[in-house]
């Protein structure tokens, strides 16, 4: 991709990472799209493509694109609470607890959260990413413990 196709590709992620559109959202017209970011609508349909591929954006009878409706992951983080986020792919699910646990242990060491991440985190990641996705693709709620964290997911 070109730099305005990489550009109009990050705006769109932005654009559901940020909340602009939001899960079972519809996405503008490929017309408005291309006004918006500036491109061609052939260069605007690669960047669409590519979305779909990854999941991040679903293709509805040829005609629009949507956000998937995506799923809901819930955690708590023992001794720091918990809470929960409406996203729309698992990738993003493991984003929110990577970053929620961060900010749970920002006051440790670099070498504890560290520790944290590699031990804690990582292997949930791995099971979030199989397991948890496989779940709820199947429309059933997937739950895993690690250390001292729990996690839930769950279809939207």
């Amino acid at each position: 991709m070109g730099p305005k196709t990489e550009a109009a590709y990050v705006t769109i992620c932005g654009w559901v990472l940020t909340g602009r559109y939001r899960p079972g959202d519809k996405l503008p017209s490929e017309r408005a799209m291309c006004e918006e970011l500036s491109i061609g609508r052939t260069a605007l349909r690669q960047v669409l493509a590519k979305l779909v591929m990854e999941g991040k954006l679903e293709v509805h009878q040829r005609s629009h694109y949507r956000v998937p409706s995506g799923m809901r992951i819930t955690w708590v983080i023992e001794d720091h609470g918990g809470d929960s986020a409406d996203v729309p792919t698992v990738d993003t699910a493991a984003e929110a607890l990577a970053a929620a646990v961060r900010q749970a242990y920002a006051e440790e060491s670099t070498e504890t959260l560290a520790n944290i991440l590699l031990n804690t985190v990582a292997p949930l990641r791995m099971q979030l990413v199989t397991d948890g996705r496989y779940a709820v693709e199947h429309g059933r709620t997937w739950e895993a413990r690690q250390g001292g964290i729990f996690v839930t997911l769950s279809p939207n």
